[in-house]
């Protein structure tokens, strides 16, 4: 989804509320706002304090977009206080924007540190210190019955010797337990059940979505890598993990113990996901989380490679199993952690979010936040063709977008996860009509073929309706009885006052 700062204006040098706000500089851009660097004056203090002021174009409140941004600010200020939490203090609103004043890291993201830095490379002490905080972030918010669904490298902030983390970015957090949103979030970090599905009689649990995504964060710390494309058996590497449990020792230079431990967060039944208290024991007990140099050595050419690329060494040289297939590309097992986006100056605060009500992946059409989750707002019957306002021309999803353009009959998830009964039928909810969720036309069901209507033929009127009809014809026609004449009436009423007159 190409980054909202491609249409914005330039805010820099702006101040807000009175001058005690001066945007100073853009950090980085998302699919929906753009962040940037600020700093607050306070009052009765000689100095500044630094912020960072995420800015979005202000919605309809009755929209979609409207209520995303309505509960983002909700329930971000709900999960504020926590110290791996990032705090949002103030929610400020004009007439075109709304400004999200946050606490500011200047260490960038979780991302930044693994792509760049390579900070985590072959550190235990790190990896663990981190992402325990992660751990006791994520567990604040569901302690207050918040689910993230959108947790990834992105969206974790560290500090600028990468030794503290911040969770942020709550645009689509929410306080289901189940949700029918699917597709929401990262694609690299979507649970199997999230993707390619509407079968809403199956929701996903999104306190296992946020396991899920912690699991795949860790190994993105361990190797810098994403294991495969999207977590679905027709993806070759996420198969070979389904039926071999040794698969990622394979491509990766992980520890048997990291490799038990991803196997109890990534599972196919949900119901087998380990606790948090579980994955941080499993943390806090764990050894090391690499292989030894005798496994390397025993191992094949792409784990070495993994090894040896994932530290601040430069020049490694690719095996030749994966120069065309994986050096090029970033859906091939061991694939070096990309950001999702186009560019790669805005990495920090990239966004490749999705809403579930933006767009129609797959072939699967899917449903607005709102009314799969609180029943506020109906979907379209049809969704709106791939090069209307509604759904730009996106080079890099319009092939899909043709290639799968059909309704599948069937879900991917619903025939491929274990869960769902292969005998069940899925219900198909009766259809409604609605305007799209920010138009202001009437709404207008669609025109359907007319049937010919059937030819009646009068039945014969029985003999006592014909009596009545007679009757009230006879009184209608019969000619009203004359009285006296005027003339009449006058003279007898004069011969009235004549006294002795007949």
């Amino acid at each position: 989804m190409p980054a909202i700062s491609n249409v914005m204006p330039d805010f820099s040098l702006m101040q807000l509320d009175s001058g005690r706000y001066q945007l100073l500089a853009p950090l980085g851009s998302g699919a929906f706002g753009v962040v940037y660097r600020a700093r607050e004056r306070i009052p009765h203090a000689p100095h500044f304090v630094s912020r960072a002021i995420k800015l979005v174009p202000r919605a309809h409140p009755n929209s979609s977009r409207g209520y995303r941004q309505q509960r983002e600010a909700t329930l971000h200020r709900m999960v504020s206080g926590h110290p791996n939490v990032i705090s949002l203090l103030r929610v400020i609103r004009d007439e075109h924007f709304i400004y999200y004043v946050m606490d500011y890291c200047p260490g960038g993201d979780l991302f930044r540190a693994i792509r760049k830095k390579h900070a985590f490379a072959r550190n235990d002490a790190l990896v663990k210190q981190v992402f325990l905080q992660i751990l006791d972030g994520v567990e604040s918010l569901h302690a207050k019955g918040v689910f993230h669904r959108d947790l990834k490298p992105e969206n974790i902030l560290v500090s600028e010797d990468c030794t503290r983390a911040w969770i942020g970015d709550f645009g689509l957090a929410t306080q289901q337990k189940q949700s029918t949103a699917f597709n929401t979030g990262s694609r690299y970090f979507m649970s199997p059940e999230c993707i390619d599905c509407d079968d809403v009689l199956y929701p996903y649990n999104t306190w296992r979505s946020d396991m899920w995504a912690l699991g795949m964060i860790l190994l993105n710390l361990v190797t810098g890598r994403h294991p495969w494309h999207k977590a679905l058996l027709k993806d070759p590497d996420f198969r070979a993990y389904f039926e071999n449990s040794e698969q990622l020792r394979t491509i990766f230079p992980i520890s048997t113990g990291l490799n038990d431990l991803l196997h109890g967060v990534l599972t196919m039944v949900p119901d087998d996901c380990i606790s948090l208290d579980e994955f941080r024991k499993g943390i806090r007990d764990m050894d090391t989380f690499w292989m030894s140099e005798q496994e390397i050595e025993a191992s094949g050419e792409i784990v070495q490679y993994v090894w040896n690329s994932y530290q601040p060494a430069k020049g490694v040289q690719l095996p030749r199993q994966i120069q065309t297939s994986t050096a090029d590309s970033d859906e091939s097992e061991g694939d070096v952690l990309a950001s999702e986006t186009s560019s790669e100056s805005s990495n920090s605060l990239t966004d490749d979010s999705d809403d579930s009500d933006e767009r129609v992946e797959q072939g699967v059409p899917t449903r607005t936040l709102a009314e799969a989750e609180e029943g506020r707002l109906r979907e379209p019957e049809t969704p709106a063709p791939p090069n209307s306002p509604e759904h730009p021309s996106d080079p890099e999803t319009e092939t899909k977008t043709a290639v799968a353009s059909t309704p599948l009959s069937r879900t991917l998830s619903s025939a491929e996860f274990p869960i769902r009964g292969r005998g069940h039928v899925r219900r198909k909810p009766a259809p409604h009509y609605s305007a799209t969720d920010d138009s202001e036309w009437p709404v207008t069901p669609p025109m359907r073929p007319q049937e010919l209507p059937e030819v009646a033929i009068a039945a014969p009127l029985e003999d006592e309706v014909l009596q009545v009809e007679r009757a009230a014809v006879a009184r209608v026609t019969e000619p009203e009885k004359k009285g006296p004449s005027i003339q009449a009436k006058v003279t007898n009423f004069l011969r009235g006052l004549v006294p002795g007159r007949l």
